[in-house]
């Protein structure tokens, strides 16, 4: 009995023994895990946190649209400008960096420099030399990469005068796009800005429209404004009728030929017909053809009559008979085919065009002049038995043979 007990005694501490161990085996090493998971958590939360430091730094996207590259040696630097900052070193820093409301530049480990209203070839120039200055032989880049917004306000003869949101590469004509465009009466020859340093500028707008030049298409900077003036239509005023997008009165320069306000091009429509325009001065009527254009001037009080080019219509058995454009060296099957082709009815064999002096011609290959009619005529088969089928005539006329036949017996 001793010996049993003895035994198992020697069993139970032997179990107690391996089990302690193994669990304090299990024990260090969960722990050890324990430690690896902290570290990878921390490295992975400085990650997160490295990223979203980038991401608050990087600038907002660039949505400006620009019709050229930015003039380092025009281009006004101002607040809400954005730079990338490339310092090399023993290691490569990279930064972006946007100019402060006060026209401050901060640069990490470098500091603050104002380039607050600096052309922008000095402003980086200035950038560099800080720079260089803290990073003894260093290589350093240092770029606009973003444009900024300011508020620039339009009075006058807009048809919606205001604040807008611009940008220093912003110009004029976008300016008069976004508030809907010019009044009626406005003096868009004689637009004035104001300029940041207190000097007036004149600009005609007519210029840039009638050459694209773009001294009289220009661009802002904070501070300044657009003020278009109204005009005296009693002093510069036309009437203007017929084929524009709005007729009745439009303000005219001096000296302002038919020429000159055609190459204006705001007010024309696509269908205008430019082969003769007529004049009503002081109730004489004037025909003025093209070779006559650049030497007539216009006077104030004048009435501009602009006709639309005729069209051509296609009527007949035609899928969408009507009127259509003119267009040079279409025939009459090309404009039956811009009216969907013929009908079932419609017979294109013996189709006709109609010119405007009254002569006809037939075919398919005709060619079309403005003013033409085409006419797809009835089907002979359809003039004689109109919408009915071989087979409902046959069945016709063998019901009525028939009840003939049986009549007469």
């Amino acid at each position: 009995m001793k010996k049993v007990v003895v035994t198992l005694l020697l069993i139970i501490l032997s179990f107690s023994l391996s089990f302690s161990q193994s669990y304090g085996k299990r024990f260090s090493l969960d722990k050890e895990n324990n430690n690896r998971n902290n570290e990878r958590l921390s490295l992975e939360e400085e990650k997160k946190q490295q990223e979203k430091d980038r991401q608050q730094q990087r600038l907002p996207q660039q949505q400006v649209l620009l019709d050229r590259a930015v003039n380092a040696e025009k281009y006004r630097v101002g607040p809400g400008d954005g730079f990338s900052i490339i310092i090399e070193t023993g290691e490569v820093l990279s930064y972006t960096a946007q100019v402060n409301p006060s026209g401050k530049l901060l640069i990490p480990t470098v500091g603050i420099i104002d380039v607050n209203k600096m052309i922008l070839d000095s402003a980086v120039q200035k950038a560099v030399r800080e720079i260089k200055a803290t990073y003894k032989n260093s290589q350093v880049n240092v770029a606009l990469m973003q444009v900024r917004k300011f508020k620039l306000q339009i009075s006058g003869a807009v048809n919606k005068p205001g604040f807008y949101e611009v940008t220093p590469v912003t110009r004029l004509d976008e300016i008069i796009e976004v508030c809907e465009g010019f009044h009626q009466f406005a003096k868009d020859y004689a637009i004035r800005i104001k300029r940041n340093d207190g000097t007036i500028d004149k600009i005609n707008y007519l210029k840039y429209l009638r050459t694209g030049d773009l001294s009289a298409n220009p661009t802002f900077i904070e501070g300044e404004n657009i003020r278009v003036p109204y005009g005296d239509v009693k002093k510069r005023g036309i009437m203007v009728r017929g084929a524009v997008e709005k007729t009745g009165y439009d303000l005219i320069e001096a000296e302002e030929t038919i020429e000159d306000y055609i190459m204006r091009g705001t007010n024309l429509r696509d269908d205008i017909e430019l082969s003769k325009i007529f004049i009503n001065r002081d109730g004489k009527n004037i025909s003025v053809t093209p070779d006559k254009f650049h030497s007539f001037q216009l006077q104030p009080g004048d009435k501009l009559s602009f006709l639309s080019e005729r069209g051509v219509a296609v009527n007949g058995f035609v899928q969408a008979p009507g009127g259509y454009n003119y267009i040079p060296g279409y025939t009459c099957a090309d404009y039956i085919g811009l009216a969907g082709g013929n009908t079932v009815q419609g017979d294109i064999d013996r189709v006709k065009v109609r010119h405007i002096n009254g002569e006809v011609d037939k075919g398919l290959e005709t060619k079309v002049r403005p003013g033409d009619v085409i006419i797809v005529p009835r089907t002979r088969k359809n003039i004689i038995f109109g919408e009915s089928s071989i087979l409902q005539i046959i069945t016709s006329v063998a019901s009525l043979y028939l009840t003939y036949i049986a009549a007469t017996r």
